[in-house]
């Protein structure tokens, strides 16, 4: 959960400047994110009928910002993700984004 929690947040911090940039970059930026937005399935959406937030996004490319950002850093296998580091302590993702506020 903590790692989904972090990839939701990178993908947010990569995703918002795009929307809201107004260069011929972005705007091909923006179109190119289209491929991975959700799209609205009105009444079959059973989630949205049970009074929850419609998805917007279809697919978030996780592992691949977690090595991106973390180049270096960070690995995946199939067991899950690891860093590479001297602190062995595990942080919520709660805690460790609030640490890096101060």
């Amino acid at each position: 959960p903590e790692v989904r929690k972090l990839c939701a947040a990178l993908w947010r911090d990569f995703v918002d400047p795009l929307e809201k940039a107004q260069t011929p970059e972005a705007e091909g930026a923006r179109r190119s994110l289209g491929l991975f937005r959700a799209e609205s399935r009105g009444a079959a959406d059973v989630a949205a009928q049970r009074g929850a937030a419609p998805a917007e996004w279809a697919f978030v490319p996780a592992a691949d910002l977690m090595l991106l950002v973390g180049e270096g850093m960070v690995g995946m296998t199939v067991e899950g993700v690891f860093a590479d580091g001297i602190s062995s302590k595990r942080l919520p993702f709660a805690t460790a984004i609030f640490q890096t506020m101060m």
